[in-house]
């Protein structure tokens, strides 16, 4: 069995995708299956642009932290 290989959204295409919500008026679950993202990803990256982008930051300091243990 093979594993599943995560999707690395760009920040453009993340911003794009949050546009159509908050610009466009359309619901999170629909932009979502336009373009074939998750909702709640979908929702995530709205809250975090929402917030600055704080939760981005947080997550790839944290991602620095893990590449540094294995090392």
């Amino acid at each position: 069995m093979s594993k599943r290989k995560r999707h690395n959204y760009t920040n453009e295409f993340k911003e794009e995708a949050v546009k159509l919500i908050t610009e466009q008026g359309y619901s999170v679950a629909e932009a979502g299956r336009n373009l074939g993202v998750n909702a709640n990803m979908l929702g995530r990256w709205k809250r975090d642009i929402e917030s600055g982008g704080e939760r981005e930051t947080s997550m790839a300091a944290a991602g620095q932290n893990v590449q540094l243990r294995r090392s």
